[in-house]
């Protein structure tokens, strides 16, 4: 019978202490601790698509986009998480272990995840104060649910980004994306280069 190992942990201190140790990658999140699985090649086209196309307009605007490796834990919790992708415009040091915050986040959807990344994490996302753009993208259809408020501490808007509104506007970074090129070289584009 395999051994079963329970860990009890209760603050971000003590899980950023146990994952340094750790093999895996993890999230602490809820108060609750969850392996990261690795996602499929549609995952991380549509994820490395959309790093391609912030990470320059972001530098510009003297904010940084990372991708899924850098660790986000916002000030306002104790939970860890590990977004597909940020863009924060705080000072960030080198040696630094985790962002306290973002003006955007981005997560591609899987099955593991896909429930986590509609409730938990949106609620956990929603109560950054800088927070400007929440981006949930679709890996079955090319479609991006768009949370997303004009100021600090504004009401949130949700639009659903298809082939009828194919453009995505991101006003934290004064720019415009358009589905195509978010969703290039996955087989959820025609031929004919209609989504």
């Amino acid at each position: 019978m395999a051994e079963v190992r329970r860990y009890r942990i209760n603050s971000r201190d003590e899980f950023l202490a146990w994952e340094a140790q750790a093999e895996d990658r993890y999230e602490f999140l809820g108060g609750i601790i969850r392996v990261m699985a690795g996602g499929q090649v549609v995952h991380n086209r549509i994820a490395g698509n959309l790093f391609l196309l912030l990470a320059p307009a972001a530098r510009l605007r003297g904010c940084e986009a990372f991708q899924q490796n850098q660790k986000l834990a916002p000030d306002h919790a104790q939970d860890v998480v590990y977004p597909d992708l940020f863009v924060t415009c705080r000072a960030v040091r080198d040696e630094d272990q985790f962002i306290g915050g973002a003006g955007l986040v981005a997560e591609v959807l899987s099955k593991s995840t896909a429930e986590d990344d509609y409730s938990w994490k949106w609620e956990l996302y929603r109560e950054m104060p800088e927070l400007r753009h929440y981006l949930v993208l679709d890996t079955k259809a090319a479609r991006i649910t768009h949370y997303h408020r004009t100021e600090t501490g504004g009401p949130w808007h949700i639009e659903l980004i298809t082939t009828r509104q194919p453009q995505l506007p991101l006003a934290l970074l004064d720019l415009e994306l358009s589905l195509a090129d978010i969703y290039t070289g996955t087989s959820l584009l025609t031929t004919e280069g209609e989504i």
